[in-house]
């Protein structure tokens, strides 16, 4: 593992907020997200494995604590008599719950994977137009796909856990649209601000 001095800081952060919130969910015999701070530490260590292969700019580090605080932080803190997780941040709809905290979360995690991924796999694909271009369309795949299977891991978890607070169908199908404008955004950053001029 690769820990530098500029990566040690938000990862002491993040080993900070996986403690206090376990402390805090053990109290409350909360399993479903002592099985989220697992698969936090397992993307950590993921994190820092991508790390050692190719070092990843202080800013991603420092994306991924602010995400696993706020993902926690959704499960483990209560605002209006609510989980936080459920607070609709702006009622952008009748029909459906938009604009949770919860979709805000996610559209801020697959940004942040999405960017991860860049740099993991830029030395794979040829600079030049083409390659931008199938190397985008990878992007927008894997980050899509990181999704879709968070979301069955998520699935996995109501049947480990039957008192869960995962949420339903229209639940699980505007966390993969929210996925989906993080994974968007982030790959048109990437082609603005980080991808080569030919």
């Amino acid at each position: 593992m690769n820990i530098t001095r500029k990566t040690w800081p938000p990862m002491v952060l993040v080993l900070a907020i996986l403690v206090g919130f376990s402390v805090e969910f053990l109290g409350k015999e909360n399993y479903e997200f002592l099985i989220y701070i697992a698969m936090i530490v397992l993307l950590m260590w993921l994190m820092l494995f991508i790390n050692s292969r190719q070092p990843l700019p202080q800013y991603l580090f420092w994306g991924f604590a602010l995400w696993a605080f706020l993902h926690l932080g959704g499960g483990g803190m209560d605002y209006d008599g609510a989980r936080l997780f459920d607070w609709i941040i702006f009622p952008l709809s009748d029909t459906y719950p938009i604009l949770r905290y919860d979709q805000v979360v996610h559209l801020f995690a697959y940004a942040v994977i999405t960017v991860i991924l860049f740099y993991s796999l830029r030395s794979y694909f040829p600079n030049s137009k083409k390659g931008q271009r199938v190397f985008s369309l990878v992007l927008l795949s894997m980050g899509l796909g990181i999704g879709a299977f968070y979301e069955i891991l998520e699935f996995l978890t109501t049947i480990v856990v039957p008192e869960n607070g995962v949420g339903g169908y229209i639940n699980n199908a505007l966390d993969l649209v929210f996925d989906f404008f993080g994974v968007m955004l982030a790959t048109l950053f990437v082609r603005l601000f980080l991808m080569e001029k030919e």
